[in-house]
């Protein structure tokens, strides 16, 4: 677990965005720069940019209080524990197509991520997880510290704040404004916000077949990262997100199943 004063972690942001910080080359971390994204013409990129410009003009005029904090959680169990659990099925709601997760704030979100956490949310990306990040960019802290997610691992991020709001998708992704963020505080000022970050297997490139995703090892790699991912980290978190937000997990530019 690290837990990152908001102030810090805007002094952090702003290091990102200066391009101060050393270009590391690790195979295991995201690149932090932002000259790809500085240097961008695309309309994505632009809106992106223009994101993280509104993030620290609101931040220039008003005191951040509380902590982002980032826990790393690995877990897992054996496919007999998976076959023999007699686990209920928990009560499930669906919302209506196109509604975005940010629309219900009381909720624990999944990200929809990179093994590299916020994916290309500096670069070119434009789905999920890089809108997430850029929308709340308090959220690319987690790129500073975490390596890439392993098979039985997931990144569960609370106190980020919404800053903008979007509209679009991909390539038509746009800026929209400022976005005021209703989200409980704690008694320290945190944002009660839950972003849970989980890497579904990514079949670009490799058998995508229905019968290759049906085979064991696939769906308990993902059953474990899901295990991971929603698990709460303690009786704080499960009392302040009891429920989890998710969706298609893994089956846009990764190929999954929708169905499966």
């Amino acid at each position: 677990r690290l837990n990152i004063p908001r102030e810090l972690g805007a002094s952090l942001l702003a290091n990102m965005f200066l391009c101060t910080f050393e270009v590391r080359s690790h195979e295991s971390m995201n690149s932090i720069s932002f000259l790809s994204l500085l240097s961008g013409r695309a309309v994505q990129e632009v809106a992106k940019l223009q994101m993280f410009l509104h993030f620290f003009e609101r931040v220039a005029d008003a005191a951040l209080l509380g902590n982002i904090c980032i826990e790393r959680v690995a877990l897992s169990l054996p496919e007999d524990a998976w076959r023999q659990s007699e686990q209920p099925l928990l009560p499930l709601a669906c919302a209506p197509p196109r509604i975005g997760f940010e629309t219900a704030p009381e909720l624990a979100h999944a990200d929809f991520a990179n093994m590299f956490i916020g994916g290309g949310v500096l670069s070119g990306g434009c789905v999920q997880e890089e809108i997430r990040f850029a929308i709340c960019p308090e959220l690319t802290l987690s790129m500073l510290v975490c390596p890439c997610m392993l098979a039985n691992e997931a990144i569960q991020i609370f106190g980020a704040e919404q800053f903008s709001a979007y509209s679009g998708y991909a390539f038509s992704l746009r800026f929209n404004g400022d976005h005021v963020d209703k989200s409980d505080r704690s008694s320290d000022g945190s944002v009660l916000s839950a972003v849970l970050a989980m890497d579904a297997l990514d079949l670009r490139g490799g058998d995508d077949s229905l019968c290759s995703q049906l085979k064991s090892d696939n769906i308990f790699r993902e059953l474990n990262k899901a295990l991971a991912a929603f698990t709460p980290v303690s009786e704080e978190s499960l009392r302040n997100h009891p429920t989890v937000a998710t969706g298609n997990w893994g089956c846009g530019a990764f190929g999954g199943c929708v169905p499966l």
